[in-house]
């Protein structure tokens, strides 16, 4: 017998044609400025981007944003920006891309030797 799970709208989950674009693979980022994997999105429109925070070292920190460009690869421009957070740690942001291309930037600080455990994604 099949199982009928239901989401809050009362629709069965395999109903929703969801799907989800890496935007960072796991990895674990020194110091300095780091940019994601270009993705072209399947259309414009509002999406949720989520940024994961792994193991934090030597008081590193992470401020991430999401960028967009017309071709993947000049002139990106931040549609939004993750809050500073905690080691362990899943954010989501809803932004709204007026262009087909996204990626996650990633700013790690901390002293000369912080580093971030991290991955972003979007979800469609």
């Amino acid at each position: 017998m099949k199982s009928d799970c239901r989401g809050v709208s009362n629709t069965p989950f395999e109903d929703f044609d969801t799907q989800a674009g890496t935007l960072r693979a796991p990895v674990v980022l020194a110091e300095g400025t780091s940019n994601g994997t270009a993705l072209k999105l399947p259309g414009v429109g509002r999406f949720m981007f989520l940024q994961k925070t792994g193991a934090i070292a030597n008081s590193g920190s992470l401020a991430g944003s999401i960028e967009e460009s017309a071709d993947g690869s000049t002139g990106w421009t931040a549609i939004g920006s993750f809050m500073a957070a905690g080691a362990n740690t899943i954010q989501k942001l809803y932004a709204t891309t007026t262009k087909q291309w996204v990626r996650h930037v990633a700013v790690v600080t901390g002293g000369g030797s912080g580093t971030v455990a991290s991955d972003a994604a979007v979800v469609y």
